[in-house]
């Protein structure tokens, strides 16, 4: 699933490249199957460790990290 939400977010951002229009904008559902996907793997990553309390803090800082990488792309 990861994999199949990381090519669809991908042929996303190309869409997003060639034509910017709501068609392109409707299309592009990729986040939907990305997010709770890695969430979920997350989550249960750390369940396996006994660390799944830990999970807002590592999320978040997983989120500030891709958040930092796409304003420096920009």
């Amino acid at each position: 699933m990861l994999v199949f939400a990381s090519l669809l977010k991908m042929g996303c951002f190309l869409m997003w490249m060639f034509g910017s229009t709501f068609l392109f904008y409707a299309l592009c559902f990729a986040e939907a199957f990305a997010s709770g996907a890695i969430e979920t793997s997350l989550y249960d990553s750390l369940k396996l460790e006994e660390n799944h309390t830990q999970f807002e803090q590592v999320y978040g800082r997983a989120q500030a990290t891709a958040t930092l990488c796409v304003s420096l792309s920009c």
